[in-house]
């Protein structure tokens, strides 16, 4: 980590993978559905806990077996969305690998070096904003991004990046939502059926006022009325599939604040 000493803001255009925007609804690959940090705005002293959400579909083949691997990069100042979150430098590229969906990273690991990188952003801050068109520090938050690329032998693979800002000491963390369950209009299901779904969050989650949701929806068959859905929308509609059997249906609730939290649901669809 002495290696950040040597930072001086060259901002190469190199650094963490593409993002993977898709927004499909069907689970019909292997799939990388969110990625959770917790807190979701970190001070740079405090230990990040990282849980990416996942979809394996071999889910109802309990005889097969896997071996998932997880990479993940962290970097420690990134230029942002508008750049896809490339690293401002890839000597700020952190990589670690793990057997879990889950990373635990502590930014007081860091703190030193860490402080001597702002300090020189600081120094720097004219160009820093010529080229991201913003001006940071410790009170607006730092820019970081972790990428994970995951894996799943013999199934396939995806990937992620999230971008988050790390902040002075002082500085209070929204919270994740948290997802309590999802509620159906019937309990019998049956084939070609047309159902409501419905996304219940805690109350918690629910008295935060100045929360912005956003309702993903996913399933590994049929289709849905809406693929997301915004603010008090917290419900769709399914056409449940032609064919009996079980099936999966997920739902990722984001905040606009960084947070988000995924719920998945089995059902077991029958014939008439």
């Amino acid at each position: 980590m002495r290696a950040l000493l040597l930072f001086h803001c060259t901002y190469a255009m190199i650094g963490c993978n593409e993002i993977d925007f898709s927004t499909q609804d069907s689970l019909d690959r292997y799939r990388v559905i969110a990625l959770q940090a917790t807190p979701v705005e970190p001070t740079y002293r405090d230990e990040i806990q990282f849980h990416a959400f996942t979809f394996n579909p071999t889910l109802f083949n309990r005889e097969i077996a896997q071996t998932a691997e997880y990479h993940w990069t962290v970097c420690l100042l990134t230029l942002g969305s508008t750049a896809r979150y490339l690293c401002a430098d890839p000597r700020l590229e952190l990589s670690f690998t793990t057997d879990a969906p889950d990373l635990s990273f502590n930014l007081s690991d860091y703190s030193e070096e860490l402080q001597s990188l702002y300090a020189v952003l600081n120094d720097r801050m004219d160009e820093w904003s010529a080229i991201t068109g913003e001006t940071i520090d410790l009170k607006t938050g730092i820019p970081m991004s972790i990428t994970l690329k995951a894996q799943l032998k013999d199934v396939g693979e995806d990937q992620i990046v999230k971008g988050f800002r790390v902040f002075g000491e002082d500085h209070i963390s929204p919270s994740n939502p948290v997802i309590t369950h999802i509620a159906l209009s019937q309990e019998q299901l049956y084939t070609g059926e047309v159902i409501t779904t419905e996304c219940h969050l805690s109350d918690s989650t629910r008295a935060s006022v100045t929360e912005h949701f956003q309702y993903s929806w996913y399933a590994t068959s049929g289709a849905w009325q809406y693929m997301v859905r915004a603010g008090q929308n917290n419900s769709n509609q399914l056409t449940l599939p032609d064919f009996s059997g079980p099936m999966l249906i997920m739902v990722a609730v984001r905040n606009g604040l960084g947070g988000v939290d995924v719920l998945e649901k089995e059902l077991q669809i029958l014939g008439r």
